[in-house]
């Protein structure tokens, strides 16, 4: 080969990649949930590698991105224009700033008389419900009963809080579901964040919050549960379905990179406590 042809071999190589790593979409995969219960809540997850998009149908609702690579959580306010921004390092430094303020205040509340401290603390309470209590316990009760759902072969899984139901998950294997090796990736490592929020955000003033929302978060016990729900449904007190969403459509085809990426015009929002 000559230098020539050498050269030209190169710049066509060069040429070629150029174009693979400025293209505007890639492949990946489109995950639709439709609230089959009458409601709204209609949800769709795109995955394309580590990234994740999951974005709802409701006007003015938030979308969240998760980058798998780095741990990093988006959470866009459509209605703000603004983003939020998770990452490991952001949630240690946000639980060690509870911490420091829960500190401060008990050593406030110490120095306060005996009646006063007592009107302080039941103050407290009313504002930040679930402060300082044990995360509710989450389980799975494994029925052993199978069916077939959205076309997915599935098994009836039931998800306990504290031993009470509260939703009721028809699973299906994660070799059974179309693209599910990149969605596992990306949902198992969300599910290490979810657990580190709930374990450090529980100390403070958002422990209710994070208590109630544990009822139906499957999520941060994905590795557990052993697979994806085609269909969840949400149960009242009597155990009784109250909503319900349902996986009905999987589609492979190319996503915008934009997807991925913060709108332009969007401004970040500094995570406090």
């Amino acid at each position: 080969m000559t230098k020539q042809t050498c050269t030209l071999v190169f710049k066509r190589l060069v040429l070629s990649a150029s174009i693979l790593l400025s293209s505007t979409a890639f492949a990946g995969y489109v995950y639709q949930f439709e609230d089959s219960s009458g409601g709204t809540e209609n949800v769709t997850l795109m995955v394309e590698g580590h990234q994740l998009r999951i974005t709802s149908q409701d006007k003015g609702s938030s979308d969240m991105i998760f980058d798998a690579s780095t741990s990093t959580m988006t959470i866009l306010e459509h209605d703000r224009k603004r983003y939020l921004q998770l990452d490991k390092e952001t949630v240690a430094e946000l639980a060690s700033q509870i911490e420091d303020a829960m500190a401060e205040m008990e050593k406030q509340l110490a120095s306060l008389p005996p009646a006063q401290r007592k009107m302080m603390e039941n103050m407290m309470k009313g504002k930040m419900q679930g402060m300082g209590e044990a995360l509710p316990v989450l389980s799975f009760n494994r029925t052993g009963e199978s069916d077939t759902k959205s076309g997915y072969d599935v098994e009836k899984v039931i998800l306990l809080k504290d031993g009470v139901a509260t939703s009721e998950l028809w699973v299906a294997d994660w070799d059974d579901v179309e693209g599910s090796e990149e969605l596992m990736v990306s949902l198992k490592a969300m599910a290490g964040m979810f657990k580190d929020m709930m374990k450090a955000f529980s100390k403070g003033p958002m422990a209710g919050m994070i208590g109630a929302n544990a009822s139906s978060n499957w999520f941060g016990q994905i590795e557990d549960l052993g697979g994806i729900p085609i269909v969840t449904a949400e149960l009242d007190a009597s155990g009784k379905a109250k909503s319900q969403t349902s996986l009905s459509k999987v589609e492979e085809r190319e996503i915008e990179a934009s997807a991925f990426e913060i709108p332009k015009g969007y401004k970040k929002q500094k995570m406090k406590m």
